[in-house]
């Protein structure tokens, strides 16, 4: 999901947006791309649902779902990192408040 933007550029990038496109050119379009850990045969069957032979735009709809879970898992993390730096930076203040509260409020007693 990380080398392609959206199921269109995959489709268009492979050579499948206007053709259906063959195991033996569906292995080559992957490793122009950089997909360099093998297993181009397994995972063109994977992705034949219908067993054709063929893989056309259609067989790369899964992509859009995939690519919308990274985004939220990169946004998500990114928004939690965020949360939890606001969260102690505001109960370092609350603290620090609460500190100078209680001071204040002893120096009123002792008048």
């Amino acid at each position: 999901a990380e080398t392609y933007t959206c199921s269109e550029d995959m489709t268009r990038r492979l050579g499948c947006r206007h053709a259906p496109l063959s195991c033996e050119h569906f292995a080559e379009a992957v490793q122009r791309d950089g997909w360099a850990l093998g297993l181009e045969e397994l995972i063109y069957a994977s992705l034949d649902i219908r067993h054709q032979g063929q893989l056309g735009a259609q067989s790369f709809r899964w992509f859009e779902m995939e690519k919308r879970r990274q985004l939220v898992r990169e946004g998500s993390g990114g928004h939690t990192q965020l949360g939890r730096a606001l969260r102690s930076e505001e109960a370092w203040q609350a603290a620090a408040g609460l500190g100078e509260f209680k001071q204040h409020r002893f120096e009123m007693e002792k008048r």
